[in-house]
């Protein structure tokens, strides 16, 4: 395939964002410390349930088009 070429690319995580507090507050037996030495992770981002994972990636591919100054025909 010649002539094919990546111009942008686009990222797009949702707003929401749940914080390993957020754990211990809703009464879960963890905290921060065991949860980011185990998996790293401080926070995560979560999504409504009528939220699709095609949802995320027109998102993110709109991005990209903006970035690479082209339309979804292109």
């Amino acid at each position: 395939m010649t002539g094919v070429k990546i111009v942008a690319v686009g990222r797009y995580a949702p707003p929401n964002i749940v914080t390993n507090e957020d754990f211990q507050k809703w009464g879960l037996d963890t905290n921060d410390e065991w949860i980011s030495s185990r998996t790293g992770m401080k926070r995560r981002h979560w999504v409504d349930a009528n939220i699709a994972t095609s949802d995320l990636a027109v998102e993110a591919a709109q991005r990209a088009l903006d970035k690479a100054g082209l339309g979804p025909h292109d």
